[in-house]
């Protein structure tokens, strides 16, 4: 392995630490649903726009932007990893899915989170 290939790898485990402390941090924050046997996204949604500070929303909320912001520093790890072990190029349109795919959940979580502080 060259030096390239080193830096590759090495920001590759950066990112993919960094993305697995993000969602464990989401995945463990507790939520006011859980004891009721809510999921995350469906106390994120019952928040409405004319409650003003629905913490339990908002809660619920930042828990799945959380884990959707570490899902997408883990798959940009893969993406440096592939880096180096020289991706086949129709991989590419399934890496840039695989990115778009959690950006579109941390954007879904940011809006309910507006909602619910809001």
């Amino acid at each position: 392995m060259d030096l390239e290939e080193r830096k590759h790898v090495r920001e590759a485990i950066q990112l993919a630490v960094f993305g697995v402390a993000l969602s464990g941090v989401g995945l463990l924050m507790p939520h006011k649903g859980a004891h009721a046997g809510e999921s995350l996204l469906s106390v994120a949604r019952e928040s409405t726009w004319e409650k003003l500070g629905d913490w339990p929303a908002a809660e619920a909320s930042l828990s799945i932007t959380l884990v959707s912001g570490g899902l997408l520093f883990l798959v940009l790890a893969a993406r440096q990893l592939w880096r180096v072990w020289l991706m086949p190029r129709y991989l590419h349109w399934v890496v840039t899915v695989a990115q778009i795919l959690p950006f579109i959940a941390m954007l879904v979580g940011l809006y309910y989170l507006v909602k619910a502080v809001l």
